[in-house]
């Protein structure tokens, strides 16, 4: 939105792209101003939570047809999406909160490219992973 007004940037609100560029915008800020308003941080995680779950699910309804592909029974494959979703997600947006409280958002920003690197770095290593560049 800052291009739009010191006039770095064009959009063009008759394409998809410029109407999702200002959408994705518009929610940012809203995400943005509601982080900073919200009382109780905990609560506000499980909002983020529920609201990137459901953001998921409408993408992959789109992105994999398929009903085979949903299809979760009661072995590993539910325990990992158990685990990743409560223990992985939750208790990164627990500490960065908990960061954002003690050194506060620019810190937090900072280490959110590196936790990117990190976990190709880990992966790499623990689970065999072929790393690509490019």
């Amino acid at each position: 939105m800052t291009g739009d007004i010191h006039r770095l940037e064009i959009v063009n609100m008759r394409t998809p792209r410029g109407i999702a560029k200002v959408m994705g915008t518009v929610i940012s800020l809203a995400g943005a101003f509601t982080q900073k308003r919200y009382p109780a941080q905990l609560s506000l995680t499980t909002w983020i939570s529920a609201v990137g779950a459901a953001q998921s699910a409408l993408f992959t309804t789109f992105a994999e047809r398929r009903p085979g592909i949903w299809a979760i029974g009661f072995n590993i494959e539910l325990w990992t999406a158990i685990y990743g979703g409560v223990v992985g997600s939750g208790l990164i947006i627990y500490i960065q909160l908990w960061c954002n409280e003690a050194k506060g958002p620019v810190f937090v920003a900072i280490f959110s490219p590196l936790s990117t690197i990190l976990v190709a770095i880990i992966s790499y290593f623990l689970l065999a992973e072929k790393l690509y560049f490019g």
